[in-house]
């Protein structure tokens, strides 16, 4: 059974409502984890485990904190454009999160990422998903294309640290 089946035959404007709905509460939910995730970081309580006592000094250090601002007051559109991307959308609400965004700014910054996804995700965005997912659990050379793009990237970033080390040991 397809998890979307239910919106089968219901208006676009109820299909566009309800994702609008999903990504509002999912990122939101996102974003909160990460300023949680701060919390528990700048608690007083000291931790018995050294590597949560080096984490906790981490992000109670004077340049952690100024990192922290300069995000929070300039990084916003990073939180409108990464609902227009795939795979870092995440990373960046809980980075905004740690980066202790206000409230009300993320929601300011969220507004128009959400409305642009929800109006993808209702027109075409899902039938481009449902025919990438088709594509990828049918073919065989869909897999082949996947392992071989994750064999380049890895090359890709073996290579550039390689060259960013060889680099430091010259200098």
């Amino acid at each position: 059974m397809d998890s979307f089946s239910f919106l089968a035959g219901k208006s676009f404007l109820f299909i566009y409502l309800f994702l609008f709905v999903v990504v509002s509460l999912r990122s939101s939910a996102t974003f909160w984890l990460g300023r949680y995730a701060t919390y528990l970081l700048r608690k007083e309580r000291s931790s018995s485990s050294p590597f949560a006592q080096k984490i906790q000094a981490w992000a109670r250090s004077p340049r952690f904190e100024a990192g922290q601002r300069k995000v929070a007051k300039r990084g916003w559109p990073l939180i409108t454009l990464c609902f227009f991307t795939i795979g870092v959308q995440s990373v960046i609400l809980v980075g905004a999160g740690l980066a202790r965004v206000k409230g009300w700014h993320f929601v300011a910054a969220a507004f128009p990422g959400w409305i642009g996804w929800a109006l993808i995700y209702s027109t075409v965005g899902m039938v481009a998903l449902a025919t990438l997912w088709a594509a990828i659990l049918g073919s065989v050379w869909a897999w082949v294309a996947i392992v071989a793009c994750l064999i380049i990237g890895t090359c890709c970033i073996v290579w550039r640290r390689s060259r960013a080390n060889s680099r430091k040991v010259q200098d």
